[in-house]
């Protein structure tokens, strides 16, 4: 579902472009943002896309490796809120499992309160 380009076999390294590759594979931000509308409408909640969308774009301008000393991956879980609402391996920041989890604690209005960009608070 989420649409990515194979660029090579190769564990996640830099590009020229200051990207990173997810374990071989370029993942634009377009695929993420459309992988994100695609399960938001899914789920119901197409009417929830655009703030969704400037939430994580705030976070980690929809960056899949943006990380900061608590924070990482497309929707900038802290460890703990990962081990809590989430599945697969935090470390890993698979960004597809993110933005998974990130739906599902969505869908929970209290939930969007995890974000600082969602409150205002950043």
């Amino acid at each position: 579902m989420l649409k990515i380009v194979n660029i090579t076999k190769s564990k996640t390294k830099e590009l020229v472009s200051g990207t990173r590759l997810y374990h071989g594979i370029l993942v634009p931000r377009e695929a993420l943002k459309s992988y994100l509308e695609a399960i938001f409408t899914k789920e119901g909640m197409s009417d929830q896309i655009e703030v969704a969308e400037k939430t994580l774009t705030c976070e980690s301008n929809f960056v899949w490796y943006a990380s900061n000393s608590i924070s990482k991956g497309v929707a900038q879980f802290t460890r703990a809120t990962y081990k809590q609402f989430c599945s697969g391996n935090y470390d890993d920041m698979n960004p597809q499992d993110q933005l998974n989890c990130f739906t599902k604690m969505w869908k929970n209005p209290k939930l969007r309160e995890k974000w600082d960009c969602f409150t205002g608070n950043r």
